[in-house]
């Protein structure tokens, strides 16, 4: 990738201020992305249930449809009839009809009780809250040859693909499925782009401002283009990225459906639009900023789960990278990586979440750049260690080459655009909560008739857990330690289970047959992604309560067993009261007890 003396619009040791300044609205130099941002802060949201009404349609006419087809014909209706606007400045019998019909419904009807009383719909020992309840997500989308080939481009090869279906082949009818679905997706998604430039059209012919008639105009013409076709500017590669991307979400409901490496993949749009005199660096750094306002627009209605662990406006877990290396090892900052950064900075939207990849030849002047913007208190970009990341997709059997192509998706996974679906963020176990089972005989501390839950576990005589041995019983650390090996694996192995059975139930119930286009081998196999059709396929349960359950650990290491200040009932009696009545052992652990993490 080109690298001649990268910067921005602005300096690089640009100032910004120093923590979040609030009640300002005028960040940005353009008025229109100042303008866009008050819009978007200003505007109540609202819930439109335009899609959860053109789905149900689709569902209730088409019952017994193979479950690709009618993920496709249901993407299909929506794109047709939802109800679209090109707005100022830019570039109940529904619910009664899924019930039982839900991924959630087919989850929980399959769940043990084991499983259930782990998970969070008994005590929380781990939670799989965003599969279970919600759409998938957690990719990037291949942009780049997206970017290239356009929609036609991909009905070429799924077309080509149907004509050399062997019959034979045992998995024919589900092949043949997804390629049907795969055309009807994009055919839909061209009709949708095509409604768009109709759209502008119209608003142009009635537009009396020239520049915006102007603007309108282009806007009309960009759609056409990238309809079918590929992006030839810069413009048209941004449009075709927001299309494609929100109608991924339409099909999927996913969470943190990421944008890849923007400054790497949009570059070269950039690039040739400037050297042909086509665009300022100015009016793409005001395209990069609408880019960041639009990015909001979208705001997804989460489950109730969800939202009692995360909440607020936007879609969330959106992230966007820049810098690093290519794939011989060499830097790849350019103007874009410092524009996206001055973008952000000059909106300061929650979305999209910046990732700035960090390497031993980072140029000085974009870790300045990035710093600024730190500075600045609005909480973005994240800092991204390359040799770290690299080596942990290389640990995943990810070639040196491949794995120094990543991007972040969500909060902080490495992620192999187009490539990987890593189903991360799959669950979250608790190694606090183990640990307290591991020295309760399998019991929670504070198991009692207030419990929900005390009748099944306790009340019938019963753990949560499987009796692994108590505190008050253990002769030395290694017991400690053992009994919480075996709580760990209990735990893990059930939360193993209800995870294949949430990637069952989409891949049976709401298989992905659009967003399996932007992967590799999807169309080249004919598996769709919840079938394993990305190249690389994993799962990603993630352990919280590490710090607390490292100090747990030390603070029981040196207590009982080497400094003897207390026996282990005493310290399990401690934490069954709640510390009252034992606050010179609070106090002792509080200050002079050994810390892991600190």
């Amino acid at each position: 990738m080109a690298n001649a003396k990268p910067c921005g619009t602005e300096n690089y040791d640009q100032n910004y201020g120093l923590g979040y300044q609030t009640g300002h609205d005028d960040f940005s130099p353009y008025a229109r992305v100042n303008r866009l941002r008050s819009t978007f802060l200003e505007t109540e949201f609202r819930v439109d249930i335009q899609r959860a009404r053109l789905i149900t349609e689709v569902y209730r006419k088409y019952p017994d449809l193979p479950a690709k087809l009618r993920t496709a014909c249901a993407l299909e209706h929506i794109l047709k009839n939802v109800e679209i606007d090109i707005y100022e400045d830019e570039l109940l019998e529904i619910a009664e009809f899924w019930q039982g019909k839900t991924v959630e419904d087919m989850v929980n009807a399959g769940l043990s009780e084991a499983e259930k009383a782990g998970s969070e719909l008994g005590k929380k020992v781990y939670m799989t809250n965003l599969y279970h309840y919600g759409g998938i997500g957690h990719f990037v989308m291949d942009y780049e040859t997206l970017l290239r080939i356009g929609y036609r481009g991909y009905l070429r090869r799924i077309e080509e693909k149907s004509r050399t279906l062997d019959r034979d082949d045992p998995n024919y009818e589900e092949k043949a499925q997804l390629y049907e679905a795969m055309t009807i997706s994009v055919k839909a998604a061209m009709g949708y782009i095509e409604r768009y430039g109709n759209l502008a059209e119209e608003k142009a012919e009635k537009e009396a401002d020239q520049r915006r008639k102007a603007e309108l105009a282009q806007i009309a013409r960009n759609c056409r283009q990238i309809a079918g076709g590929p992006a030839a500017t810069m413009w048209q590669a941004l449009q075709l990225w927001y299309f494609a991307t929100n109608i991924t979400l339409i099909e999927s409901n996913g969470h943190s459906v990421s944008y890849g490496r923007m400054d790497q993949w949009l570059y070269p749009y950039y690039k040739e639009d400037m050297e042909r005199g086509r665009i300022t660096k100015a009016f793409a750094q005001e395209l990069l900023e609408c880019a960041y306002v639009k990015t909001g627009n979208p705001s997804k209605l989460k489950d109730r789960v969800t939202m009692s662990v995360r909440n607020g406006r936007g879609w969330g877990g959106e992230s966007l990278t820049v810098g690093g290396v290519d794939e011989e090892g060499r830097d790849v900052t350019n103007d874009l990586t410092f524009m996206l950064l001055e973008a952000s900075v000059h909106t300061r939207m929650m979305n999209p979440w910046l990732c700035v990849r960090m390497h031993e030849n980072t140029p000085y002047e974009l870790k300045v750049k990035a710093i600024e913007c730190i500075r600045a208190g609005y909480g973005h970009p994240k800092l991204f260690n390359d040799r770290a990341a690299i080596e942990a997709m290389q640990a995943k059997d990810m070639s040196l080459a491949e794995a120094r192509r990543y991007a972040v998706v969500g909060c902080v996974e490495p992620d192999l655009p187009g490539m990987e679906y890593g189903f991360h963020d799959a669950a979250y176990v608790n190694l606090a909560r183990i640990l307290e089972l591991s020295l309760n005989s399998g019991k929670c501390v504070d198991c009692g008739k207030s419990c929900p839950r005390y009748e099944i576990c306790a009340g019938a005589g019963q753990r949560l857990g499987p009796d692994t041995g108590s505190l008050d019983g253990f002769q030395n650390m290694e017991d400690v330690l053992e009994s919480f090996r075996q709580q760990l694996h209990y735990w893990t192995d059930q939360m193993e289970k209800g995870l294949n059975r949430i990637d069952r139930a989409h891949r049976e119930r709401k298989p992905l047959p659009y967003a399996s286009l932007f992967f590799h081998n999807c169309i080249e196999d004919g598996k769709e992604l919840g079938e394993g059709g990305a190249r690389y396929n994993f799962t990603g349960p993630q352990a919280s309560g590490i710090g607390t359950c490292a100090d747990s650990l030390s603070a029981i290491s040196q207590l009982v067993f080497d400094e003897k200040q207390c026996t282990g009932a005493q310290l399990l009696q401690a934490l069954k009261d709640n510390w009252e009545g034992h606050e010179i052992l609070f106090f002792f652990i509080l200050h002079f007890g050994k810390k892991c993490v600190k």
